[in-house]
């Protein structure tokens, strides 16, 4: 059986021009992606989450003595990456987890559009991402961002021909 990489040994592939760090980038990705599975989609929530969990996860993930990035360090760290490196990267990674897990006939997958929250600023309106789902390893296969005020159904090919 073929070994998967973790998701913070994916992130650690990405040169971080700001190492030495508190918090390495790899981490601090790793983390948001954590929080998300967990139900956590602004990035106050994910900050809250964070330090409810900070005695289970500082040291796995690289941090000071059980400390967790403040909201400040969990914005900058997404600035720090281009979001389609961050998709793309989470994309090849949920691939190897479904190839391992075989590609059972019938699995559903489901397409949607979602607002990312905590992402519109004065200078920036919100990202809008369209998500395809696997239904029985509960996973996102792959996203694509979508112009707000149009119809998703238009992002619906891109996404499919990243999935191929």
């Amino acid at each position: 059986m073929k070994t998967i990489a973790s998701l913070r040994e994916v992130f650690a592939r990405i040169p971080d021009s700001k190492e030495p760090y508190t918090y390495p980038l790899e981490g601090v990705l790793t983390l948001i992606c954590l929080a998300m599975m967990c139900g956590q989609n602004g990035e106050r929530e994910i900050a809250r989450w964070a330090q409810a969990q900070r005695w289970n996860l500082a040291e796995r993930l690289g941090f000071p003595r059980e400390q967790m990035p403040s909201l400040g360090t969990i914005q900058e760290g997404l600035r720090r990456i281009p979001p389609t490196q961050f998709t793309a990267l989470v994309s090849d990674w949920s691939e190897q987890v479904m190839q391992s897990h075989g590609n059972p006939e019938g699995q559903g997958i489901a397409i949607d559009g979602k607002v990312v929250r905590g992402s519109r600023t004065d200078k920036q309106d919100a990202v809008h991402l369209l998500s395809a789902l696997a239904h029985d390893l509960k996973l996102v296969l792959g996203q694509t961002p979508v112009p707000d005020h149009t119809n998703e159904i238009g992002g619906i090919d891109p996404l499919l021909a990243d999935l191929v």
